[in-house]
């Protein structure tokens, strides 16, 4: 029931400590050793794994334990394969877990679970503290979470060191921000993102790196960056905003297209190279109101406009030439004349087992 292959999933990204602990299983119809989570949470030592066997989980709803303190000693909580079976379902005011003051070395592994309702699926005691410690996340589901944290954010991976990963999840009808990254600096890749308020949000600092994602049918922002953050390869469509940039960075690979506006610009001063960016409907790049001074320029050369006709190019962004009392000018020539430039964009196979696992 457990499986051979999330055994062994559970040691690579865990090294031994899932190995070596034992396998506590928590079934609401009393086949398990435990009847809720958390009335496992309190025995499981940090080498055991909790499995949440398919079906209903209550989160809230009158019951007691909750929410459940995150720190070096937590266990890993996984659900059985498929992804999807074992549903945490929130009473759409209850935070589930958390992590408490002055803590540096939280251990927060989670696999295979569906989150749904669920107040604050992960929030900090001291939002403003230091490295939260190690968040591995991966092929999870998250749906209506995050209505009552500061920001409404459906999963607050903030202060997460390197080692970091949030992979082949699906973020989808948060009322809120998907995923916020506040002082992450982990892997945040293969994730689908859809149908939220605002997608992916990485503030300063930790410099995450944000790949191979399908970002779309978000109301605003689909992914907004601000300092050194690595944005690669993602498929950002159908949103409000498709993409923000603040100031540097390094974006190369993505597919923003079919958004309100393709991409909002900030203070730039990112590498900004190989993309598509096309068939957005307000502008394909437009510089925002706020910035002003003397004219400097942004380079935006070789990447991929949707047309070869410089005019057209010149008439989807929106930058000094057009507004004089901005100061950056966009500098798209030479421009690709096709779509996937060098490196290559990303192409539908990259997300569509993604989606594979959860319709």
């Amino acid at each position: 029931m457990f499986g051979l292959r999330m055994f062994l999933l559970l040691c690579l990204l865990g090294g031994a400590h899932p190995c070596l602990g034992g396998v506590i299983t928590v079934d609401p119809s009393g086949s398990g050793d435990y009847l809720t989570l958390p009335e496992a949470w309190g025995p499981a030592a940090a080498t055991d794994t909790i499995l949440m066997m398919a079906g209903t989980h209550l989160v809230g709803h009158g019951q007691a334990g909750w929410p459940l303190t995150l720190d070096s000693d937590s266990p890993t909580v996984v659900g059985p394969e498929p992804p999807g079976e074992a549903v945490l379902l929130g009473d759409r005011a209850t935070t589930a877990f958390c992590i408490p003051e002055d803590t540096d070395n939280a251990r927060m592994r989670f696999h295979h679970l569906t989150f749904r309702d669920i107040g604050d699926v992960l929030s900090r005691a001291d939002p403003s503290g230091g490295d939260g410690g190690r968040l591995i996340f991966t092929d999870n589901i998250v749906e209506g979470c995050g209505a009552t944290s500061f920001g409404d954010r459906a999963l607050d991976a903030s202060h997460c060191g390197q080692n970091s990963v949030v992979a082949r999840n699906v973020f989808r009808s948060n009322p809120g921000t998907a995923l916020y990254l506040w002082f992450n600096s982990g892997l945040i890749e293969d994730n689908e993102v859809c149908y939220n308020t605002l997608g992916i949000i990485a503030v300063p600092d930790g410099w995450p790196t944000i790949e191979r994602n399908h970002v779309h049918h978000n109301t605003g922002l689909g992914i907004g960056t601000s300092f050194d953050d690595r944005v690669m390869d993602n498929l950002i469509e159908y949103n409000g905003h498709g993409l923000s940039v603040y100031y540097c960075g390094f974006f190369t690979g993505n597919v923003i297209r079919y958004n309100t506006l393709g991409v909002r610009v900030g203070y730039p001063e990112a590498l900004f190279q190989g993309n598509d960016i096309y068939g957005n409907i307000t502008y394909n790049m437009q510089v925002r109101d706020f910035i002003t001074g003397s004219a400097w320029t942004w380079d935006c050369t070789m990447n991929w406009w949707g047309t070869t006709d410089p005019a057209a190019i010149a008439a989807s962004i929106w930058d000094r030439n057009d507004n004089p009392e901005l100061s950056v000018i966009v500098e798209f020539d030479p421009w690709c004349v096709a779509e996937g430039c060098e490196p290559t964009s990303v192409q539908e196979s990259s997300w569509g087992a993604i989606k594979a696992l959860f319709r």
